[in-house]
């Protein structure tokens, strides 16, 4: 059985929390692939944010995108 590698808080949130380090070109899940080496606790994005669009974790705005964030990007 494989191990989870991230958690999403809300169904709204568009990045998620891993719970381990991930390592460029590993799958996350759901057909996310790491785009960098993220370390564990750090938020990895889930879909495309567009620059100025806002970045979502428990379903609240955390900040906003500072440029373009592809999903499997290091936030």
């Amino acid at each position: 059985m494989e191990k989870r590698k991230w958690i999403r808080m809300d169904p709204r949130d568009n990045v998620a929390i891993l719970l381990r380090d991930a390592a460029v070109g590993e799958e996350l899940g759901e057909g996310i692939v790491a785009a960098c080496d993220i370390p564990q606790a750090h938020k990895a994005a889930l879909k495309p944010i567009p620059a100025g669009g806002a970045v979502i974790r428990y379903g609240v705005t955390l900040g906003y995108a500072m440029r373009d964030i592809a999903p499997g990007e290091w936030v």
